[in-house]
């Protein structure tokens, strides 16, 4: 599959680019303990994303980007 065929895959490659970022990233976005991004939307809107939002997901990709290999 290229990144064509999965956008998130080139957004994880550009993550992983960066040393230390994608576990920054993980680090900020985790459960509010109410199945809610702690991070996402601070303000007016925060708590409305779901945890894994799609920021902790891709970074998770990025820390590990062959998980079978």
């Amino acid at each position: 599959m290229t990144s064509a065929d999965d956008p998130a895959a080139g957004i994880a490659a550009q993550i992983a680019a960066f040393p230390g970022l994608p576990e920054r990233l993980l680090a900020e976005h985790v459960d509010d303990g109410h199945v809610r991004c702690r991070r996402c939307t601070p303000g007016g809107q925060h708590g409305h994303h779901r945890w894994p939002c799609r920021i902790h997901a891709v970074a998770g990709r990025a820390a590990d980007p062959d998980p079978a290999g």
